[in-house]
């Protein structure tokens, strides 16, 4: 039996990221990569406990960015 994927994701939360998220769209619809949410720092724009919708596109891109979205 397969498990689907997780649809939301929670900034701060203690579970990995899943790896079939991209990225993820904010409640403000910004969006941030892969790569910023495994920064050190965290996302740049959720606050703990705000809940994102995953986004699974390769082509996923932040809409703020920084350092991190190099990768």
């Amino acid at each position: 039996m397969q498990t689907q994927p997780p649809t939301t994701w929670i900034a701060g939360s203690a579970e990995p990221i899943p790896v079939e998220l991209n990225g993820v769209r904010w409640p403000d619809g910004s969006t941030e990569c892969r790569f910023r949410l495994l920064h050190p720092a965290g996302s740049l724009v959720a606050f703990d406990g705000q809940v994102g919708q995953v986004l699974t596109d390769p082509a996923t891109e932040c809409t703020t960015c920084s350092e991190a979205c190099a990768g």
